[in-house]
């Protein structure tokens, strides 16, 4: 009779805690219609996220064509406000910064990882910031091309190999690994030879670490229907990375920082992001290091329209001396695994756009043989003077954005189209969208690098491109991924001309979750110049 008792009990109360759930999830996903707002009809528990599974980037154009430029998602029975209006972008992005400062929280980001630039908020993230953004300066950057020119040796050879081999060439895979082997030596000053080396464990940890489901990972999931278990997570060090992965390149970026910090002999020093950032710190309470950085990057070869903001943040960050070494191991880290995936679609992205449109890429042939009439000529002042090269890889980057949409987290109620959005609501910028927007751009899925002209430029709404995001937030590893990918395109387009084979997939397909990458990769045929 007792345990009957107690199973009826346990039903009625277990049914109980199912009703009130089913009630709290409805009222959650009737916030937008509560506020007026567009929203796309949203299923019981997962809210938008069943239809993100093919490609959220592309939902988001389907939601701005049906709802326009203000409309309200659901990530699980969470609203997110979507925007993708140019004025009201900018505001958040750039003018109004202070109330948007921060990104969505990263409780899943396994430690070191957590302390990474891009995770970290409020004043820990001004303080980082200052002292990192002078490693990215164009100068920096020059020194760092000769490291990344002699890896492009590899990947030439390589290309050669593989087209002799098969009568075609996997151009991602092979991009991946050149871009493996000089981040791997611009991060942490190692030779690693991904290149001819395939299954070295720096190729296979990268690669575990990228194998994560986003949307339906358990883990994230469970956060996000129950907030406050990522504080449980976080404390016990719990996220959705290989752990074994973040294991080994803490204890690669281990190693390299004490040596680092045991060498005194300036003329034995390494140039590489984690020395330049260990220099970085130790110099950060000196004003005419930072002065020197920052004219430095007024006459940006990269000439990012609405950078200028980030000088707002060097003023008003607090001056610090030194950075925790979990602090320098989680910006190497970032870098490197930041960079691996996203650099090496790019690469793979242009290439087949050359491929396919081959007038644009007569007239890119014409540059390089002009400018860079042998291997030796390939520096990184003659990379930047390449302006048709410049074009092609924004409009690769306006195509195929990697991070197709951005992120932030309103930190002071704010008012926009006649709502107030509260603190700590989730604020999209859809950046695939707005770039395929045919009211932005005309033809918008046409590959025509003369978008990017110095003339068409002008006329342009600064936040029309924005594949970097932008305002003090975007992405301060840009100015490295275009010399990377410039650097790789014009050793490869010297020896060889890129075209379609049976094996071309036309178009790519695109990656579903994350970043936006090619899917089956990129296979062309590398047709030897004469």
């Amino acid at each position: 009779m007792v345990f009957w008792f107690l199973s009826v009990t346990s039903c009625v109360l277990l049914g109980f805690i199912i009703l009130v759930y089913i009630c709290y999830d409805i009222w959650c996903r009737r916030y937008w219609i509560r506020h007026g707002i567009s929203s796309p009809p949203s299923q019981p528990v997962l809210g938008n996220t069943y239809e993100w599974r093919k490609g959220q980037h592309n939902k988001y154009v389907e939601y701005k064509q049906k709802y326009g430029n203000f409309f309200g998602v659901y990530n699980f029975n969470r609203p997110i406000l979507v925007i993708s209006d140019l004025d009201a972008a900018r505001n958040i992005l750039v003018k109004d910064f202070h109330h948007f400062y921060n990104r969505l929280n990263a409780p899943l980001a396994n430690r070191p990882m957590d302390k990474a630039l891009f995770f970290l908020k409020d004043a820990r993230w001004k303080v980082v910031r200052n002292i990192s953004s002078p490693t990215f300066s164009a100068s920096k950057m020059k020194l760092m091309s000769t490291l990344v020119n002699e890896k492009a040796d590899r990947l030439v050879e390589n290309i050669g190999q593989e087209q002799e081999k098969h009568g075609f060439v996997e151009c991602r895979e092979l991009y991946g690994s050149y871009i493996m082997d000089s981040t791997t030596r611009c991060a942490f000053g190692l030779d690693v030879d991904s290149q001819g080396d395939p299954e070295h464990p720096f190729v296979a940890h990268a690669k575990k670490t990228f194998q994560v489901g986003v949307v339906f990972n358990p883990l994230i999931v469970l956060v996000a229907l129950f907030p406050w278990v990522s504080r449980i997570f976080l404390y016990f060090g719990i996220g959705v990375l290989s752990r074994e992965s973040i294991k080994f390149f803490r204890k690669v970026a281990a190693q390299a920082i004490a040596i680092r910090r045991g060498t005194t002999n300036t003329d034995n020093k390494r140039v590489d992001f984690l020395q330049l950032i260990i220099d970085a710190a130790k110099q950060t309470n000196d004003d005419k290091t930072d002065q020197k950085e920052c004219e430095d990057d007024t006459h940006d070869d990269l000439d990012v329209e609405h950078e200028d903001d980030t000088l707002s943040v060097t003023r008003n960050a607090k001056k610090t001396t030194t950075l925790e070494d979990d602090e320098v191991m989680a910006q190497a880290m970032f870098f490197f695994l930041g960079g691996f995936e996203t650099t090496s679609a790019l690469c793979g992205f242009s290439s087949y756009l050359l491929a396919v449109n081959p007038e644009t890429q007569d007239k890119l042939l014409e540059e390089i043989d002009e400018m860079a009439p042998t291997a030796e000529c390939v520096t990184y002042t003659t990379i930047t003077k390449m302006t048709y090269l410049d074009q092609v890889l924004r409009e690769t980057l306006r195509l195929y954005p990697i991070a197709p949409i951005a992120n932030r987290i309103c930190s002071k109620e704010y008012q926009i189209n006649g709502y107030t959005i509260p603190r700590g609501m989730e604020v999209q910028i859809p950046i695939y969208a707005i770039q395929r927007d045919p009211e932005i751009w005309s033809e918008p899925d046409k590959f025509i690098p003369e978008r990017f002209t110095k003339e068409n430029r002008e006329k342009q709404h600064p936040l029309a491109w924005i594949p970097f995001g932008s305002g003090p937030r975007m992405c301060l590893g840009m100015r490295f991924a275009f010399m990377e990918a410039k650097i790789a395109l014009v050793r490869v387009l010297r020896e060889f001309r890129f075209e379609t084979c049976p094996q071309t997939e036309i178009p790519p397909t695109l990656g579903a979750l994350g970043f936006i990458t090619p899917q089956n990769g990129i296979t062309l045929r590398a047709v030897p110049r004469s």
